[in-house]
């Protein structure tokens, strides 16, 4: 996509800020930004179909190495200079933001007030409203969020293995950072990153994956519930039905498969209903179920009445679970 900025606008608005390092991005790049165009009374314009490279310069030869973390400060930079009351929204995705000694941004404010730039508020008003809703600055309360404990084997918990891609695990639960889970507003399972969510596997007898949170569009393949305690019901899935939930898989998966016709013989599963301590994916009804002995877990029809496939959250917003997720009632999910 390339982005068309008027030369008037360029020279009167590339008064960069000099403290913020070029290491990693340049200053214009990061200062000289979309919202900042139009806080400043200008437009920033695309041609979604234009072709347009990016040449990088060279390196320069004998660079001082960098001994501080010059990223956190040049986001506190921007972010006290160009956010106001929304730079809060940054702190509390990036708490140890607070703490980052940002330098004199007196230059950079003066210049903002000359200028005669208007708020974050506006920008994010007039100009981009949809990012309110896909990146509320405020996020709603999480459904759940915490280590989840196995009810078959109290000592084991849900993992990540440490790692931001690969297979959700068992292992001993002590509560660290590769143990803790929320499963949010948007219906995903996130580590604590933010930035990874779990992803149905293509077949039952796999484990979910990790995987890019994809939040900028809804996902089937990343949209989970849980049901705090209860009972079973039994869904009559029709041929059509299969056909529809593989072909959803199948175009959203990252993986791309094509399941044989085989593949739709499936057997009527229960879903659980409110209550079950069942974790669900949405996209066609498997349940998560333990495999204490291998310490995995994997896919499977769901079945209130085995012991693993019940789970134990540290939090759980059981109200908000109830007046999210309404009880099935033999009906499809979809």
């Amino acid at each position: 996509m390339f982005m068309k900025l008027m030369e008037r606008d360029f020279v009167k608005k590339t008064e960069h800020d000099e403290e913020v390092r070029q290491d990693a991005l340049p200053r214009q790049g990061l200062t000289l930004s979309l919202p900042q165009i139009w806080q400043c009374g200008g437009r920033m314009l695309d041609a979604p179909c234009s072709r347009v490279g990016h040449v990088f310069r060279h390196a320069p030869k004998g660079r001082p190495a960098v001994h501080f973390d010059f990223l956190s400060k040049n986001y506190k930079r921007v972010a006290k200079v160009w956010m106001d009351e929304y730079a809060e929204a940054l702190y509390r995705r990036n708490p140890h933001l607070r703490d980052v000694d940002e330098g004199d941004v007196s230059r950079e404010v003066e210049i903002r007030k000359k200028l005669k730039c208007k708020s974050f508020k506006w920008f994010l008003e007039s100009v981009a409203p949809d990012l309110l809703v896909k990146y509320p600055p405020v996020e709603p309360p999480d459904f759940a969020n915490g280590t989840i404990r196995s009810k078959a084997s109290p000592t084991l918990c849900l993992d990540n293995g440490s790692r931001e891609y690969g297979d959700i695990i068992m292992y001993n639960c002590h509560g660290g950072y590769s143990q803790y889970f929320s499963l949010c507003w948007r219906k995903t399972i996130k580590i604590q990153n933010e930035q990874f969510c779990w992803m149905l596997p293509n077949s039952r007898d796999r484990a979910p994956s990790q995987f890019n949170c994809q939040n900028s569009h809804h996902v089937p393949a990343q949209s989970w519930r849980y049901d705090p305690e209860g009972v079973p019901q039994v869904h009559k899935e029709t041929q059509n039905d299969r056909q529809k939930r593989w072909a959803m898989f199948i175009f959203s998966s990252p993986t791309i498969c094509f399941p044989t016709s085989a593949a739709f013989h499936f057997s009527d599963y229960s879903l659980p209903s409110p209550d079950t301590q069942q974790i669900q994916s949405e996209l066609h009804g498997w349940c998560v179920e333990a495999s204490p002995k291998a310490r995995t877990v994997h896919m499977a029809n769901c079945d209130a009445s085995n012991p693993d496939q019940k789970w134990e959250w540290k939090f759980t917003n059981t109200k908000l679970i109830h007046d999210t997720f309404p009880p099935f009632s033999g009906r499809d999910t979809l």
